[in-house]
């Protein structure tokens, strides 16, 4: 295990509403290897949301202070850094702060230390790919290296990749680079992100959740094609059939979301169709924020 650096440059904004938050785009055909372990992305057909009233309760809990609940987890991850001697320097100290104490950016860059080396350690990736993956996804979800991560999670995972997404990357100029040291390669690409899935994965079971198991997500969007007549599911009055990117940002927080736009998508989301979390890879802390394989066919949501 590489030592950690004590002091971590890294983009602590973005999140729900980076890049081109909530553009939904439609389901392309490219890419698609089989999901790997037997565990992959699947529909939520015929669930709706409004119906199981259980989740309510769950996502109070996950967002409580139970002690498997969002900030909980976050809290012993910043417990156990402090107790490694692992400490982050904020470049810009802001007066709000996170139930562990001290400023946002110092806990919020203690996070992301650790979720990084979770993913180094699990991926073989170097640090620096991995550091460079989380900050371009804070700058938004539209960068080069976003797109083309997004590409590559969408053939990890054998899920649909919208047809603007393929044009965007057709017209990305030579190689990339997040430094001069690092450039992408898609091939370490799928390695980290199924890393990142599997930490994930790890993190939701931490906190209670199973892989079958449903968790209330949130999302803010603008487009006037969500609600189109022919996406309505009959006799379930405002719910739709919901089909987004490979990977896109979602809340806990149904307040957060709406920040983001005028209509509001909720929708039960299977937990192995949680890609990542900012308590395990890409995501923003204080939004809550969870990335969903958003272009899963057979999705149905509730849009208001």
């Amino acid at each position: 295990m590489i030592d950690l650096m004590q002091t971590l440059e890294i983009s602590l904004k973005g999140g729900l509403g980076s890049g081109n938050y909530g553009h939904v785009g439609r389901p392309g055909k490219i890419g698609g290897s089989a999901p790997a372990k037997g565990i992959g992305p699947e529909s939520n057909a015929g669930y709706s949301p409004l119906e199981i009233g259980e989740n309510v309760g769950k996502n109070s809990r996950l967002l409580s202070g139970d002690e498997t609940g969002y900030w909980n987890q976050h809290n012993e991850t910043i417990k156990r850094m402090r107790a490694a001697g692992k400490t982050v320097t904020a470049s810009r100290p802001i007066s709000w702060a996170s139930p562990s104490g001290g400023t946002y950016e110092d806990v919020a860059g203690m996070q992301k230390m650790d979720n990084i080396q979770r993913v180094v350690d699990k991926s073989g990736a170097e640090w620096g790919v991995v550091h460079g993956i989380l900050r371009q996804w804070a700058k938004g979800s539209q960068t080069e290296w976003s797109l083309q991560f997004q590409q590559a999670v969408a053939e990890e995972f054998g899920v649909p990749v919208p047809k603007y997404i393929d044009r965007k990357v057709n017209k990305i100029p030579g190689e990339t680079y997040w430094s001069p040291e690092h450039r992408f390669d898609k091939e370490v690409a799928k390695k980290v992100a199924r890393a990142m899935y599997d930490t994930t994965q790890e993190t939701l079971r931490n906190m209670g959740i199973g892989p079958n198991d449903y968790i209330n997500l949130y999302r803010g969007c603008n487009r006037s094609t969500l609600v189109n007549v022919e996406n309505r599911i009959p006799d379930k009055p405002g719910v739709y059939r919901y089909t987004g990117n490979p990977i896109e940002s979602w809340s806990l927080n149904y307040r957060t979301a709406a920040k983001f736009g005028r209509k509001r998508v909720q929708m039960a989301v299977k937990a192995k169709n949680i890609f990542s979390c900012s308590l395990s890879g890409i995501g923003c802390l204080s939004e809550t924020e969870f990335i969903v394989f958003g272009s899963v066919e057979g999705y149905h949501a509730s849009i208001r």
